[in-house]
């Protein structure tokens, strides 16, 4: 089962689960969700929960609980991948001035792209991530920083249209950043506009989003991430060269321009029209977002409709209900999970929606994340083997430690889960996954651990 409906499969779960907290107001409810991510150290940024008209909770929440923040909430954050949505409303509103078509295809726009493939791939194709053009990680040097800085714009797009293709265009689906960073170019040609003018002119002064901005194009850099490091505590993480990722995942905004891009998109219909929207929010092909009914009860079902984005220490997440117009949005600096994300915006909207939410003060990944931020990590992963945990959400925490790059943490997690699920095929494969990476060749624990004999 791959990650998209995986965590669909999550989130409703989430939302209808039977474990119930006391019945509160929910704003008091939201606070003590809040706090407990707050007691283990597993956010620290803006969160933004909204209901109809009213603004819930708009604050910064500090990793430490005790300690002040760091950070106005007005402080723009890069949101990586949550970039685009955005883009693709740009794309869009372009189409609805019929400046440009869906059904165009690269070889329109760029010479390199001249190839049977370029005459197939089509900007829906970009937008669904169905063209079949690669991620970036299978870019060689990608993962080099002379690479992005000796690397044009053109070398790029030159790189791209070389890349083998994973499948014909339309046939299946392969999240793609740079099929996202084509169709920045795409507008860029079209507008004759640099991506923060044209973004400012469509989409950010219509949506009244104040404070976004291309991270390409600031003045002074994003404030820095924090992210794990060996023994505890946290270490300091700049936000890199984002120019390659382009349209994909280069933005920063704030919590509030993000609820502002929602209420606009969908309350007020500034953006795109009906039949428009129904185009990018086709569930079985959506524009980027995730998109899916739950049915609740059998007289209540509900629209999920949620993206998120994770860059290094970045890491962003935004859920809208429409039938309730409950809007979630967390911008979280200190690497979030995903699986964390998904989970805290769920147990948000649940309150929302007059839904029980489960006690999660003993959450074995909140706990895992606590000791990684105390370095008591070996410790608790043998209370968490012990008390039992699920396998997907312990996983995600895995690879997000491994990302990091903390390569024995990373590895005795993966052990742990091996070691519990002996019979899983999904556990061993992890586990020889991560003992092959990049980011674990000079593990100190690797000879030990990554012994299949």
């Amino acid at each position: 089962m791959n990650r998209k409906i995986t965590a669909i499969l999550v989130f409703v779960t989430c939302l209808i689960s039977n474990t119930p907290i006391a019945a509160q107001q929910p704003v008091e409810a939201i606070l003590d969700i809040i706090d407990t991510y707050r007691d283990h150290q597993a956010f620290d940024g803006v969160i933004l929960v909204r209901r109809g008209d009213d603004r819930l909770f708009h604050d910064y929440v500090a990793s430490e609980p005790d300690s002040e923040p760091e950070l106005p909430i007005h402080t723009s954050l890069p949101v990586a991948s949550l970039s685009k949505p955005l883009t693709a409303t740009v794309i869009l509103a372009l189409a609805q001035q019929n400046k440009l078509a869906l059904t165009d295809t690269l070889d329109n726009y760029f010479p390199e792209f001249q190839s049977d493939s370029g005459k197939a791939i089509t900007l829906a194709h970009l937008l669904s991530h169905r063209s079949g053009i690669p991620n970036h990680f299978e870019i060689e040097g990608w993962f080099n920083p002379a690479f992005h800085q000796s690397t044009s714009d053109k070398q790029f797009v030159q790189l791209i249209a070389r890349l083998p293709h994973q499948f014909s265009p339309d046939t299946d689906y392969q999240y793609s950043n740079p099929g996202y960073f084509l169709l920045g170019k795409v507008i860029e040609q079209v507008t004759g506009l640099s991506l923060q003018q044209a973004f400012q002119q469509l989409l950010f002064n219509p949506a009244r989003m104040s404070n976004s901005e291309w991270i390409f194009e600031m003045q002074s850099a994003p404030v820095d991430a924090l992210i794990w490091k060996a023994g505890g505590g946290y270490k300091n993480q700049p936000s890199g060269d984002m120019r390659l990722f382009g349209a994909g995942a280069a933005i920063a905004t704030t919590a509030e321009d993000l609820d502002n891009f929602i209420h606009a998109l969908f309350e007020t219909n500034a953006l795109l029209n009906s039949k428009t929207k129904a185009t990018m929010f086709n569930p079985d092909k959506p524009f980027s977002w995730r998109v899916q009914s739950a049915q609740l009860t059998d007289q209540q079902a509900i629209t999920l409709i949620n993206y998120d984005g994770k860059y290094q220490g970045y890491s962003s997440y935004l859920l809208y209900i429409p039938e309730h117009k409950i809007n979630v949005v967390l911008l979280s600096r200190n690497g979030t999970s995903f699986q964390l994300k998904q989970q805290l915006a769920s147990d948000l909207s649940a309150i929302l929606l007059g839904l029980p939410v489960p006690d999660r003060s003993k959450d074995p990944v909140l706990q895992l994340v606590n000791a990684l931020v105390s370095g008591d990590v070996p410790n608790q992963l043998n209370k968490i083997k012990a008390q039992g945990f699920e396998l997907q959400p312990m996983s995600d925490i895995a690879y997000e430690i491994l990302w990091s790059g903390l390569a024995d943490e990373a590895l005795a997690t993966f052990s742990m889960i091996a070691k519990t699920y002996p019979e899983n095929e999904v556990a061993q494969h992890n586990m020889q996954f991560a003992c092959q990476h990049r980011l674990t060749q000079g593990a100190k624990q690797k000879a030990t651990l990554c012994s299949f004999d």
